[in-house]
């Protein structure tokens, strides 16, 4: 099906895997039969990493492009004979449960075929919430990738799952599930949340009196380059602010870093400081330092907030990978000396630590979410059933009546996202960032303007407005549009 323009089609010069040898046998009972919809980076990458867990089957492929899906199986070493169209329900019953890999087009014959969970990963909204829901009401489990539908209707798909004892989940491998993981481990263990959040894809790497980010340059003078070395304390605030300034633009948070952020706020109750996060530049050893309240020196304005961080580092050191991370205080000193002594970043003081995970491994990594949601059902969803907070957007920049809402207007950023606390639709309302891109708006917007549901007008007919409607009933919505 879709495919999101951060997950496209492997690049056709990526080496190809070599067939792979005979599995490890595993009892027919015991192996999880999974479908795949949507052949993009992360759908490709599940697939390929599967070949080596004898315990998951993708039995179904499904793209809208049969060449997308051709090449993700050839990516994967599956061998060219394995690899079937089916074009009706009769050929894929009879053909499932062979050692082939089916492919079609159609994600209505995917989701009508017995298989114990789909990976929903097309990376739009819409067909998001479609393929979601029909794959519950057809009794199979969710790992759910599509974190765009998420953001809008996860709650109350987890609602219908939870009903029918099944799982609809966000997955390991993607940020906000391992964010949720890692929130959850560490209260399970009394640590109290200062802050915790993911940090951005990109890094800066300083070198001289160059930061260097991918294919960018950016010149410091002299008297800026004392302020990418290390924080010192108590100076935590006017490091930030002219870091900030020197890098204005160039460390903002994507939607789609928003949009992860939503999702795992929903999920552990943190909640944002700001709408649009600090999203400060740190070193990793600086992010204990930097993520306290402010009455502690911090940028904070209380605990238990979720954020984002560019990472700064020099060429010798590692990175945060697009990683997650937690700060956390314990109310013991005992216990505090532990977390400093064995291995945790703190703060200068030694009363805040730092406990992180240095990388996200995308597809790579979701075969165990998938397995759990087999094993344990509605036991293994790691979402919210309530929602708490939503993704909405500002404009950017003048917008006509007519024109139709994008992230990107005349190659300027046309909106920006932010995060506010849950609100039911209505005509003065904010709709979620992802009900609003691509309506057509029906009055001009001005910079800085948030875009209300009075200023779009809705889709005719779609899945994920009506899902969002009836989510917003059950949490005491007054009037929908």
């Amino acid at each position: 099906m879709l495919s999101s323009p951060r997950m496209r089609s492997p690049d056709p010069e990526m080496a190809v895997q070599k067939p792979l040898g005979t599995r490890r046998q595993t009892p027919k009972e015991e192996v999880c039969t999974v479908g795949v919809i949507g052949t993009g980076h992360y759908g490709t990458a599940f697939l390929c990493q599967t070949q080596a867990i004898p315990k998951i089957h993708v039995s179904i492929v499904c793209d809208r492009d049969l060449t997308n899906a051709r090449k993700a199986c050839r990516l994967a070493g599956i061998p060219e004979e394995k690899v079937v169209p089916c074009q009706d329900r009769k050929e894929i019953l009879q053909l499932l449960r062979s050692p082939c890999t089916l492919i079609v087009e159609d994600s209505r014959l995917l989701l009508s075929a017995p298989l114990d969970v789909v990976v929903e990963c097309t990376g739009d909204a819409e067909t998001g919430a479609y393929h979601a829901s029909l794959a519950l009401q057809q009794g199979k489990h969710v790992a759910m990738v599509t974190k765009e539908t998420d953001v809008v209707v996860g709650p109350l798909l987890q609602q219908q799952a939870t009903r029918a004892r099944l799982a609809y989940t966000p997955v390991d491998g993607d940020q906000h599930g391992l964010l949720i993981h890692l929130v959850s481990w560490c209260r399970a263990l009394g640590l109290e949340i200062v802050a915790a959040g993911k940090a951005r894809d990109s890094e800066f790497i300083l070198r001289g009196e160059r930061l260097v980010r991918g294919g960018e340059t950016i010149h410091l003078s002299p008297d800026q380059v004392p302020f990418f070395q290390p924080l010192r304390p108590g100076a935590t605030l006017s490091f930030l602010k002219l870091r900030n300034q020197i890098l204005s633009g160039l460390a903002r948070v994507e939607p789609f870093d928003i949009c992860e952020l939503t999702v795992a706020a929903n999920a552990t109750g943190l909640s944002p400081d700001i709408p649009e996060l600090h999203a400060p530049v740190l070193r990793t050893i600086e992010i204990p330092e930097a993520l306290g309240c402010q009455d502690e020196g911090g940028i904070l304005s209380d605990s238990g907030r979720i954020e984002a961080v560019s990472c700064l580092r020099n060429d010798h050191e590692a990175g945060l990978g697009g990683g997650v991370f937690c700060v956390v205080r314990s109310h013991n000193a005992y216990s505090r000396r532990i977390l400093s002594s064995k291995g945790c970043i703190t703060d200068s003081k030694q009363e805040r630590a730092l406990v992180y995970r240095p990388y996200h491994l995308c597809g790579v990594e979701t075969a165990t979410t998938v397995l759990s949601a087999k094993r344990l059902g509605e036991q293994a969803n790691m979402g919210s059933d309530h929602p708490k907070f939503d993704m909405i957007c500002e404009a950017m920049v003048p917008w006509k009546k007519g024109e139709r809402l994008s992230e990107t207007r005349d190659g300027r950023l046309g909106v920006r996202a932010l995060i506010v606390p849950y609100t039911p639709l209505s005509d003065s309302s904010p709709p979620p960032y992802f009900l609003a891109m691509g309506c057509v708006l029906n009055r001009d917007m001005s910079p800085g303007e948030i875009i209300d549901s009075s200023g779009i007008v809705p889709p005719k007919e779609s899945t994920l407005w009506s899902l969002r409607k009836e989510q917003d009933i059950l949490h005491g919505a007054g009037r929908c549009p």
